[in-house]
């Protein structure tokens, strides 16, 4: 079964730690292989403001209108 969690930033390295202590977990992918990745933050920065799109807290701009400024 695989498994996706998200972590508090500030307990992640002792969360990897202890599951990679665990001879039954197999990590195939810690965070920091991912979180230096350019495409990852830019993923994760668009996801983040779609959802403060969705709840109202900011106002993203609509497709047609970015595609008429290109």
């Amino acid at each position: 079964m695989k498994v996706l969690l998200e972590i508090d930033d500030n307990r992640t390295d002792f969360f990897l730690e202890l599951l990679t202590s665990l001879k039954y977990i197999k990590v195939l992918n810690s965070f920091e292989d991912y979180k230096s990745s350019k495409h990852f933050l830019e993923f994760a920065d668009a996801f983040q403001q779609a959802k403060e799109d969705e709840q109202g807290r900011i106002q993203l701009p609509l497709a047609k209108d970015v595609l008429n400024e290109i």
